[in-house]
């Protein structure tokens, strides 16, 4: 699996970060992320998962540090080069770890005010790994610290009606299992495991952390592999984005979106 992320690095940028869906996605998560963040100030920020760095430098930019940590190693070296190029290196820091790596140890110490992992990070470990990483994470975090995550459900309802149009019943409903699905990225077939919300709540809860809101991630706005459909179709996307902007402010389409934004605190 680490291979596989290993190789897309060099490429993530313009297939995801910079394309048409994968910018609309990312409006979603950093609107609630920004409000989040808006009244508190120097934060101590860990990131899981945090790829070629793009939400680590945004976070950076808003004055606070963010430690950015990955399985893979060449998405850190990505993310220090554009730190470097953005004059943040002294408030982003990198460190090569996985999710079985997040420890106290391992952080020499430290304790961090939000935790925070985007876009389906977390889909890469199963639900016995999540709930040692649920009680590693209050052991790394602040009294009154929070945990942000951007995770994929079971269901993904344009998913759905995208390989149903395709009529490729298997994919349809491929992510509706406990049990891990093969999902390729580049020239590996890589585990991946679709949590629901309710269920990953009552992992977390089982450490600490207490769930504090949830908001759906592209209920409307279609999964990143569509792009070279959805992205030749900007009027098209730019509709969809609106009504993800304005009908999935509650969370209550979590359940049915590509992904879902969930916020636990750690209880004092």
């Amino acid at each position: 699996m680490e291979m596989a992320f290993e190789q897309i690095a060099a490429d993530y940028d313009a297939t995801f970060t910079h394309s048409e869906v994968g910018k609309k996605q990312r409006k979603v998560v950093w609107r609630y992320l920004d409000n989040w963040l808006q009244a508190r100030q120097g934060l101590q920020i860990l990131e899981l998962n945090c790829g070629t760095g793009e939400d680590a430098l945004h976070m950076a930019e808003k004055g606070h540090k963010v430690l950015a940590t990955d399985q893979a190693e060449n998405m850190l070296h990505v993310t220090r080069r554009k730190a470097a190029a953005r004059q943040l290196s002294d408030r982003v820091r990198t460190q090569h770890l996985s999710f079985a790596d997040i420890t106290p140890e391992n952080l020499s110490q430290l304790r961090f005010d939000l935790v925070f992992s985007d876009f389906g990070g977390l889909n890469c470990i199963d639900e016995k790994d999540l709930d040692q990483l649920a009680r590693h994470l209050a052991a790394v975090t602040t009294q009154g610290g929070s945990c942000i995550l951007v995770v994929m459900p079971r269901f993904c309802m344009m998913e759905s009606l995208f390989f149903l149009r395709r009529l490729d019943l298997k994919k349809s409903f491929r992510r509706n299992t406990a049990k891990a699905v093969p999902v390729q990225v580049e020239s590996e077939r890589v585990p991946t495991w679709y949590h629901a919300p309710r269920r990953l709540s009552a992992i977390f809860a089982r450490h600490g952390w207490q769930e504090k809101g949830r908001q759906a991630v592209g209920f409307f706005v279609p999964p990143s592999y569509t792009e070279p459909y959805f992205g030749s179709r900007p009027a098209l996307l730019d509709r969809l984005e609106r009504w993800d902007l304005n009908w999935t402010r509650h969370g209550k389409r979590c359940s049915w979106s590509d992904h879902y934004l969930i916020e636990f605190r750690k209880a004092a």
